[in-house]
């Protein structure tokens, strides 16, 4: 069912990743070590409040539709600082 969702995506749009219940001490890097093990990583955003504050969820996009897949597949579930990822195509 991933795979269908990531091949019904134009074949020039990129895909992001959704990734939910993240630590507030998340940064970047973090996500950049987890997500790298699946491929290149073409963008990593963390969305904080206007205070700077981490609001616990952020978006990666990975180079191909194929390790976008990959980085869903291995990552949904585990944890990353203490947390539980939820991972989904952002579309």
């Amino acid at each position: 069912m991933l795979s269908k969702a990531i091949m019904n995506e134009e074949h020039n749009s990129q895909v992001s990743i959704f990734v939910g219940n993240l630590n507030i001490q998340c940064v970047e890097i973090n996500l950049h070590d987890a997500f790298s093990l699946y491929g290149t990583i073409n963008n990593i955003r963390i969305m904080r409040s206007r205070k700077n504050i981490s609001l616990g969820y952020g978006f990666v996009a990975m180079g191909s539709n194929q390790e976008t897949q990959a980085a869903i597949e291995g990552l949904n579930g585990t944890v990353l600082l203490g947390r539980s990822l939820r991972l989904s195509i952002s579309l």
